[in-house]
């Protein structure tokens, strides 16, 4: 009995990530202008911790913070990030560089954490990317589901 809860407990640690993993999410417009669609990868999809795409849903937010939505598309949840737009940080043609994190989650994501960094690309710089025809934002950073 000893050994079948080692063998279980094993099991379940390695299907379960410990600590941070990494993640990018592309916004833009896939085949549809708005809403927004999104696709994410890195080492925190391909274990699961987040889902590969959906839509966002953006949230009219007054000030400095921007609040999105992101619906995943194959059912597991939804997640809420909030990012704060340094209007005095901005790279190169006046895109500005925010800092994002989440602030809550639904289904599978109800114990999603995370931050990192949130950049704006310029229409002109906007390029495809998969299945979305016009990436405007790219979202990166590590995120936790402890």
């Amino acid at each position: 009995m000893v050994l079948g809860l080692v063998v279980a407990a094993s099991a379940y640690s390695a299907c379960s990530p410990s600590g941070p993993l990494q993640v990018e999410i592309a916004v833009g417009s896939g085949e549809r202008v708005y809403p927004f669609e999104f696709v994410a990868s890195g080492p925190a999809v391909d274990e699961g911790m987040i889902c590969a795409g959906g839509d966002v849903e953006e949230a009219d937010s007054p000030g400095i913070f921007v609040g999105n939505t992101f619906v995943c598309e194959d059912g597991s949840g939804s997640f809420v990030t909030e990012t704060v737009v340094d209007t005095r940080g901005f790279e190169g043609e006046g895109i500005p560089v925010s800092d994002w994190r989440v602030v809550s989650g639904t289904g599978s994501h109800e114990k999603l954490q995370g931050e990192g960094s949130h950049r704006y690309l310029a229409p002109a710089d906007a390029h495809a990317d998969g299945p979305l025809q016009a990436v405007l934002q790219i979202i990166t950073g590590e995120v936790t589901s402890d």
